[in-house]
């Protein structure tokens, strides 16, 4: 899985999920890591099954999609200034306030699975959460997530 500080985004403003999840996709492909459908796979992925985590001491989300369109298994973060809603995993109703957005791209089901428990395992710590929102430069935060996934 590959996180360079060029696929991060740090105080950053999205308008809502859907251009947050643009943006990060539009990172990878830029590198070509995903192909420019990417973005648009993820995007009706959101709308059918949302990937906002009701975390503590803030809301995360990790959307991703089908590896169809993935060059390079891949990972683009956005800490973002201000929460952007994301409807939450386990009540698709609920709207979160989502403050760390990890766009994940896998080339293969099983990686995907493996990335997401790594993940969903570091972000149940409220201490490893508010580290990560911590660090202050891309390389950062890129470290700081290589290290937790190595």
């Amino acid at each position: 899985m590959i996180l360079t500080e060029a696929t991060v985004l740090i105080d950053h403003v999205s308008t809502d999920s859907f251009a947050c999840i643009h943006e990060l996709s539009q990172l990878l492909c830029q590198i070509g890591y995903v192909n420019p459908e990417y973005g648009k796979l993820c995007c009706d992925r959101e709308r059918l099954y949302p990937t906002g985590l009701p975390t503590k001491p803030f809301a995360i989300a990790i959307p991703h999609a089908e590896g169809l369109e993935v060059n390079e298994s891949s990972l683009s973060v956005a800490i973002l200034r201000d929460p952007v809603n994301f409807q939450n995993m386990a009540d698709p109703e609920e709207a979160l306030p989502v403050e760390v957005v990890l766009l994940m791209a896998t080339k293969n089901p099983e990686e995907q699975v493996s990335t997401l428990q790594k993940l969903a395992e570091i972000f149940s710590s409220a201490d490893e959460l508010r580290e990560l929102r911590s660090q202050s430069s891309k390389k950062g935060v890129a470290d700081w997530i290589n290290q937790r996934l190595s």
